[in-house]
């Protein structure tokens, strides 16, 4: 029997590893590439979606999806949004960075009234957090003890008739970057 020689074997092993890796570097990496970018699209589609919602689309969401649809609108107002966690956030659920002004925002995705544990929550998260500014906002409305403690304290509120105020402007001028205050 003829001996086999066995380099001719190892090379042909060498050419077909060398035709996989082609192989995966042609199809596959752009494949791989091409899902962060896809998701990215995805992203912004949604964002614009929530763009577009009113404020029956709000009170039929549950208080951590307000959270995310608040997150998406001040990104659209041209605001470096950071989410804390769902719990032990301290009573912040958002900090807003612009121009180097850092305000941390309450969401309250709420029936009834909101009262002064909001404001007490987030004018102490103000001071944990490092914020310029304290917010409050509900698709509900706040009672006359908050809307003082508000005052007081400088705590910015943003009740139903505000929010509804917001939408529209963002409808009518879609690229408006409004400020928080006012």
């Amino acid at each position: 029997m003829p001996a086999i020689d066995m380099g001719w074997f190892w090379l042909g092993i060498w050419e077909a590893a060398v035709a996989l890796v082609k192989y995966v570097l042609w199809w596959l990496l752009p494949l791989a590439m091409l899902k962060p970018c896809c998701e990215l699209v995805l992203r912004h589609i949604e964002q614009e979606r929530d763009l577009r919602l009113g404020l029956t689309d709000i009170d039929q969401m549950d208080g951590a999806r307000f959270e995310d649809w608040l997150a998406s609108f001040f990104r659209a107002r041209g605001y470096r949004v950071e989410t804390t966690p769902r719990a032990g956030d301290y009573g912040v659920d958002l900090i807003l960075e612009k121009n180097g002004h850092k305000t941390v925002v309450q969401a309250k995705r709420w029936k009834g009234s909101v009262g002064v544990t909001a404001i007490q929550e987030v004018y102490a998260g103000k001071t944990l957090y490092g914020a310029d500014a304290a917010m409050v906002v509900t698709n509900s409305r706040f009672t006359d003890d908050a809307r003082r403690l508000a005052k007081s304290t400088g705590v910015v509120l943003w009740d139903r008739n505000r929010l509804r105020a917001e939408l529209e402007n963002q409808a009518k001028h879609p690229a408006t970057k409004a400020s928080l205050a006012s």
